[in-house]
């Protein structure tokens, strides 16, 4: 699990903060992909992937907040702020097919 003292502080609206990682951490990096990149699969590399690790690290930091909505059109809108603050910030979804990776579009990222 990634500690929430690792986060810094973004300027703008939206995500409260992204993970920042040490070197140390991009020893998990999977095939060369980068730190934006949410690769989708079960397996224990991506589960590791720096990518995945921010990913879960932004989940989590936003968690309270999903809780904290009362209807279901309040969560959506909290998701898809989410999606779009990841989305502007660099991050991309990506899912193996035959032995490529591809980018998701929004409606299968989200």
């Amino acid at each position: 699990m990634v500690s929430y003292y690792r986060f810094m502080p973004l300027e703008r609206e939206g995500i409260d903060s992204i993970p920042s990682f040490s070197n140390q951490d991009e020893q998990y990096c999977y095939d060369n992909h980068s730190v934006f990149e949410i690769l989708l699969g079960k397996e224990k590399a991506i589960f590791n992937h720096s990518g995945n690790m921010r990913f879960r690290a932004i989940v989590n930091h936003n968690a309270h907040k999903y809780i904290g909505a009362i209807t279901k059109a309040a969560k959506t809108k909290l998701v898809n702020k989410i999606y779009a603050d990841m989305k502007r910030a660099g991050f991309c979804f990506l899912k193996r097919e035959n032995s490529t990776w591809k980018r998701l579009h929004n409606n299968a990222a989200r």
